[in-house]
């Protein structure tokens, strides 16, 4: 069964081959298509964000980890001396775990929203980067339209030029260049 995308789509692309081909001229359109996340995953430019995305992970994981140690050996601590404690001792150790808990719950709240926020930036970033160097890439090869895999259901193997795209990313971003914008 269809969705009312691929029908859309489908519509939208034989519209387009349609009014790039008149009537009075017999022409053929030049149409490539190119996986979006393939170029993502394999070209130094997304693999660079990948590492960087993947570092502030582990940061956070860590910065995480240490809170948790510190809370579990003051929870065992307290555990342990709980018996020989007074009263007044034991409140206040019961309030400084309740407020070590709080704390590490808030630091994972915090570090989940500050990661989706860090993912979702990359990813802005890194399509910035890419859409005009694969609009540069089509009309330096001469192609009346390229399509992303997203936006189509099938095609031909001859149609896909993702590995032509990932060459012109990496060229145009090479690995040690960082993030520093080459014009494409």
């Amino acid at each position: 069964m269809l969705n009312a995308r691929c029908i859309g789509t489908s519509l939208v692309v034989l519209a387009l081959i349609a009014a790039a081909t008149p009537a009075s001229a017999q022409t053929s359109a030049k149409i490539g298509v190119f996986d979006k996340q393939r170029i993502v995953d394999e070209s130094g430019l997304g693999k660079g964000v990948k590492v960087r995305f993947e570092k502030q992970q582990t940061d956070r994981e860590a910065e995480i980890e240490g809170k948790q140690k510190a809370y579990e050996a003051a929870q065992k601590a307290y555990e342990q001396q709980a018996g020989v404690l007074s009263d007044e001792k034991r409140l206040d150790r019961q309030r400084e775990l309740a407020r070590m808990r709080d704390e590490l719950q808030s630091a994972v709240g915090n570090a989940d929203r500050d990661l989706e926020r860090a993912y979702k930036q990359a990813l802005v970033e890194l399509v910035q980067k890419l859409d005009p160097v694969i609009t540069d890439f089509a009309k330096t090869e001469g192609y009346d339209f390229l399509f992303d895999q997203q936006q189509y259901a099938y095609a031909k193997d001859g149609f896909d030029v993702t590995d032509k795209v990932i060459a012109k990313v990496n060229a145009t971003y090479p690995a040690g260049a960082g993030t520093a914008a080459k014009t494409p």
